[in-house]
């Protein structure tokens, strides 16, 4: 029987990725095309709808190309983006958000989810205390939607600021894009932009809390019934769980992307929500979340609560570790619980760190002898970190070391250089590196990038012990990512964790995987037949269900391989020491601070 064809497209931060997927979750096209990012001031990162609509168009047409697949054939597209706020008028068009420009050039119409240019407006917010910080553990952050917009009301001309008629995060920019309409992802709307679904606490059956957005200052989306933010569900404006239908291709979306008119398009999310989707359902030997057969056949339409102990890592640019859960539990630093971002009555937590990939490069890249390390990886046919991860063998062989953490034992890095997100919730925590020397050799480079690499899967055990504190109970990660490619990350974050981690099925493509699932969702082709015999009459009828989005998650989806923590009990206790000065680093800086803080203060 022939194959039906999904695509999916995913909005990173510096490239766009499309992928054309079968029914049996086989990738069979993956193209890219970059993004333009604009940097004008020390964390202000902007970037423009038009020039990312360009690359998705040209990347979707560049691999149904490479698929052998054409419009008629794709029933369904699905993207997820980044976090990103993106401003239009009320026609459509691009409004500034840039200040280097006096908010004049509109080219530049995306604030980057990056940006941490809403630094006071995040805290006017937190100071509020307003019930409805407890859906993002206590503190919003300035990467969300809320304080950026904010940031915009007090900083653009007042005429700028009235001709604002949409405020979209990227996914639901991606969806009106393609099919003209305004309905909004539970996903972006309740991560990112204050929503709490309907059905729950404080929700006063509208999603919005009034109270909140007139507290803050943006009493006027209110007045607008938050027209500008997607407004009110079921009365003024819709919203969707992921791949739920949002409509079909207009023709002049249809005629860019070189797809049908009319073909479905399901309810965007957020890209690490995408990562989730595309690995959270995979069976893993031995460790099977799916109802067993022996319960109702209907069982399996969700997971079980086994769910709970798996934990899906996002690792890119940044780190995001997402948990899903059938009743709301409430971490404090951890975004969220998020009722219906993924599916129907299902809550997500989201943890995260702001700089990861990011980090490990800017480390790299800064040291004295990067240069010529990437020259000798070149001359080898190897990458960067393949180089590394080679000499940081050969230095433990030299050095008679029983395992690569004794290289680093008074070599210590604290990674929030960007911040920390979770859980301490504090974005002005700032990187440390102590036990360094003049050493500017290949062995200091490697050292220190391992040391890094540590120091992340530290961070990655903080924020699981802080979700199994509060009942949650981790044992499993799911990663996808870039770091999936870089062998070494994915054995330390085992060991620094002692959580088993297992790879995708899709090292490169996991997270637009999970987009080409949404498309798959939104089309309707997965469904289930069974007998109906409810009108009481001889002749028995089929029934055709469309299945749910779990069904489909697990019909597409398989994990990749499975590495497993150490058990050497040497090892554990070293890094259970590693761990321990890995927190009295965070807390000597506070020190720091306070002494620093005291200077000026009067008597």
């Amino acid at each position: 029987m022939e194959s039906d064809f999904f695509l999916g497209v995913d909005v990173g931060t510096g490239s766009v990725r499309a992928a054309v997927v079968d029914s049996k979750g086989v990738i069979i096209g993956l193209a890219s095309q970059p993004i333009k990012t604009w940097t004008p001031y020390t964390d202000f990162f902007e970037q423009s709808s038009e020039n990312i609509w360009q690359s998705v168009c040209t990347s979707v047409k560049e691999a149904m190309q490479r698929a052998g697949i054409y419009g008629p054939k794709i029933k369904g597209i699905g993207f997820d983006g980044t976090c990103s706020l993106v401003v239009l008028d009320l026609i459509g068009n691009p409004i500034s958000i840039s200040s280097e420009n006096l908010f004049q050039e509109n080219e530049r119409n995306i604030i980057l989810w990056a940006d941490h240019r809403a630094t006071k407006q995040a805290e006017k917010i937190n100071s509020t205390g307003h019930s409805v910080l407890n859906y993002v553990g206590g503190k919003i952050s300035l990467e969300m939607e809320t304080p950026k917009i904010l940031w915009l009301k007090e900083n653009m001309p007042a005429e700028r600021w009235e001709e604002i008629g949409h405020f979209f995060d990227l996914p639901d920019f991606l969806t009106y894009r393609a099919t003209g309409s305004l309905a909004r992802s539970t996903c972006s709307l309740a991560c990112k932009c204050g929503f709490v679904p309907p059905d729950r606490e404080f929700s006063e059956d509208q999603g919005w809390h009034d109270d909140f957005f007139e507290a803050i200052g943006l009493g006027e989306f209110v007045l607008d019934k938050y027209y500008r933010l997607g407004g009110i569900p079921g009365v003024s404006g819709r919203m969707w769980s992921a791949g739920e239908l949002v409509g079909g291709l207009s023709k002049q979306a249809a005629k860019e992307l070189g797809l049908l008119e009319g073909t479905k398009v399901g309810s965007a999310v957020i890209d690490a929500y995408a990562g989730v989707i595309g690995t959270l359902a995979a069976p893993i030997p031995n460790r099977s979340i799916l109802p067993s057969e022996k319960k109702k056949k209907s069982s399996s339409k969700t997971p079980n609560k086994d769910v709970q102990e798996r934990l899906a890592v996002i690792s890119g640019t940044s780190s995001c570790h997402l948990i899903l859960a059938p009743k709301p539990i409430f971490v404090k630093g951890i975004w969220g619980p998020y009722r219906d971002v993924i599916m129907p009555n299902f809550w997500v937590s989201e943890g995260g760190q702001s700089a990861t990939g990011k980090l490990i490069d800017w480390i790299v890249n800064s040291h004295p002898f990067s240069n010529e390390a990437k020259k000798m990886a070149q001359e080898r046919n190897l990458s960067i970190y393949t180089l590394l991860n080679n000499h940081l063998i050969a230095l433990q062989t030299r050095d008679k070391v029983e395992f690569p953490e004794l290289l680093v034992k008074d070599l210590h890095v604290y990674p929030d250089f960007h911040g920390n997100r979770s859980p301490i919730a504090d974005a002005s925590l700032r990187g440390t590196i102590t036990g360094l020397t003049i050493d500017a050799s290949l062995d200091s480079l490697a050292l220190i990038y391992y040391s890094v690499l540590l120091s992340i899967g530290f961070g990655t055990r903080e924020i699981i012990e802080s979700l199994n504190n509060a009942g949650h109970q981790v044992t499993t990660l799911l990663l996808s990512g870039g770091l999936c490619n870089n062998s070494l990350f994915v054995e330390t974050l085992a060991n620094t964790t002692l959580c088993v981690v297992v790879l995708p099925r899709y090292i490169e493509a996991s997270v637009v995987f999970g987009a080409a699932i949404c498309g798959a969702m939104a089309s309707g082709v997965f469904v289930e037949e069974c007998e109906d015999n409810s009108d009481h009459q001889d002749d028995t009828k089929i029934q055709r269900n469309t299945l749910t989005l779990w069904e489909v998650m697990t019909q597409m989806s398989e994990a990749g391989n499975v590495v497993n923590p150490t058990k050497n009990s040497k090892e554990i206790q070293f890094n259970e020491l590693k761990y321990k000065v890995f927190k009295m680093m965070r807390e000597d800086q506070f020190k720091y601070r306070k002494e620093m803080n005291n200077v000026f203060q009067s008597k």
